[in-house]
């Protein structure tokens, strides 16, 4: 560790902990990690040096409950559930596990921040999503495979980006998004706040990847629109005129109807 070389360091931590089973060194290597950046490794070494120290030991490291506290904003938790057991997960290109059987979730925890997620299986279209990790909370993700012989690859992106993005009722998150999908049409929803929400219809053949832009419209408040000022503008000078015509005297002989007469004789 002095000499900067945590990755080491941590390998020699652990060596050292298969022989003595001394709960120190599980904090040592979960320093070690931290220094690499695998916060929900170094999240476990050090609930597990917290639950198996002495109450001697454990005084040694007075801030403890802080930084564990502080590595648990910084670790999410996943969770996923397949339709296909066995599938292969991913995320940020590295496999994290295998889906579990149809409907059981897949359980692990990574690193908090922006992701990309895909659940891929031998013969099936793989399922593709841009996600961000929670620090210090969960997301929970159902991917539907479908097989390649039944059906393509819808890929959704907005103009502006980022909007969050419905197919046939079901949220994919927030654009650009990717997901297998049986051939056939399809209704995409996009929705970004100030913006019109959006639909489209959009047909995917088998073996096709479709890829689809989506442009919102803005949501301009009523003030902020030509004819609306253009309209009060005219009311006002309406009113201006009609003013001006029922508070104007006229001399009693500039008329062109008689006096006594109500109109036309």
């Amino acid at each position: 560790m002095a000499a900067f070389k945590p990755g080491d360091a941590f390998e020699a931590y652990k060596r050292a902990y298969e022989i003595t089973r001394d709960p120190a060194l599980l904090y040592n290597m979960g320093r070690a990690l931290e220094a690499l950046e695998d916060y929900p490794s170094a999240l476990a070494r050090y609930e597990e040096f917290a639950r198996l120290a002495s109450p001697e030991l454990r005084a040694r490291v007075p801030k403890l409950d802080e930084a564990i506290a502080s590595i648990r904003l910084r670790v999410a938790k996943l969770s996923v559930v397949c339709n296909i057991p066995g599938a292969r997960v991913l995320v940020r290109d590295r496999t994290v596990g295998d889906t579990a059987a149809a409907g059981e979730p897949l359980f692990v925890s990574l690193v908090a921040g922006p992701a990309t997620l895909e659940v891929d299986a031998d013969g099936y279209a793989p399922f593709v999503r841009s996600v961000v990790l929670p620090g210090g909370g969960s997301l929970a993700v159902e991917a539907q495979l479908v097989p390649k012989a039944m059906g393509g690859v819808l890929v959704v992106d907005t103009q502006p980006g980022g909007a969050t993005v419905l197919v046939d009722g079901r949220a994919l998150g927030n654009a650009p998004v990717e997901a297998s999908v049986p051939s056939g049409p399809h209704q995409v929803v996009v929705r970004l706040p100030g913006f019109l929400e959006t639909s489209t219809s959009v047909v995917v053949g088998v073996g096709e990847r479709r890829a689809v832009t989506v442009k919102l419209g803005t949501t301009t408040p009523m003030t902020q629109k030509w004819w609306f000022w253009a309209s009060i503008g005219a009311v006002v000078a309406t009113g201006a005129i009609v003013t001006i015509a029922a508070f104007t005297e006229r001399s009693p002989g500039t008329g062109t109807i008689a006096p006594g007469q109500t109109g036309a004789p």
